[in-house]
């Protein structure tokens, strides 16, 4: 397992979150324009993964944190 400062956890962080909201935003404008399901899909795919890769990273912050204690 790769090991990071909490420094770069954060900036991971704060990354995945642009993305993920950037893409939140993107499917309500897909739906808006009454785009293709198979394309809102794919995007809804990628804020589950966006959400899962989120969920490692604070994973990783609280147990960078927790062995500092």
């Amino acid at each position: 397992m790769i090991q990071y400062s909490i420094g770069e956890l954060i900036d991971k962080l704060v990354i995945v979150n642009l993305k993920l909201w950037h893409t939140e935003e993107h499917i309500s404008e897909l739906k808006a324009n009454n785009t293709a399901a198979e394309e809102i899909e794919k995007n809804c795919n990628r804020v589950v993964a966006f959400n899962k890769q989120r969920m490692d990273i604070i994973e990783s912050i609280n147990e960078l944190y927790s062995k500092d204690k």
